[in-house]
């Protein structure tokens, strides 16, 4: 279901694996994986998630994906106070996560915290330089306050790396379909 980008459908299964043994962080990273993807947020074992990360504070990456399911919720405006304490978890954890200073420089912008959010987001990029969503981020923030410049470097490099990541996917993808080709 996950590789075929069925979200829901893989949280639905990778919850039930959690349920059988709560303690698998395996099943959590998969779990986790299927709800921060784009609609998987919506199946109801994404919530196991989010109790996942609290009884496992030093696994970093579940404390993400819990935070990021719950950002892509209709009601993460009423939790960003949960999701900030999952970040910071998840910071401490490992400060190295770019995924943890980005998520919340979202809750950051989601509260209008722009000055707050651009040196959030400023991390993440410094430790993964091509992080395309990031520099897009990082150049709202910039724009907020009033640094045009600098915002627009940033979206500069959105630009250039969203457009690496399309023409690494579009490679993936023509080695996968020429490997099917071949093999049959």
């Amino acid at each position: 279901f996950y590789g075929s980008g069925h979200y829901v459908e893989a949280a639905a299964s990778f919850g039930a694996l959690l349920a059988l043994d709560p303690d698998n962080e395996s099943y959590g990273n998969l779990l986790g994986k299927s709800c921060s993807a784009s609609g998987g947020s919506l199946a109801p074992q994404c919530g196991s998630l989010t109790a996942f990360a609290d009884k496992h504070p030093a696994n970093a990456q579940i404390a993400v994906y819990a935070a990021a399911s719950i950002l892509h919720t209709p009601k993460a405006s009423g939790e960003l106070d949960h999701v900030e304490r999952l970040l910071q978890q998840a910071i401490r954890s490992d400060p190295k996560l770019p995924e943890a200073y980005y998520q919340l420089g979202v809750v950051q912008q989601e509260r209008l915290q722009w000055n707050e959010s651009a040196i959030s987001l400023a991390k993440a990029v410094e430790l993964r330089p091509a992080y395309a969503e990031a520099h897009y981020r990082l150049a709202r923030a910039y724009s907020h306050l009033h640094q045009a410049e600098a915002a627009t470097r940033e979206m500069a490099l959105q630009q250039k790396y969203s457009q690496q990541e399309k023409d690494d996917s579009n490679a993936k993808l023509k080695e996968v379909t020429t490997f099917l080709v071949e093999s049959h």
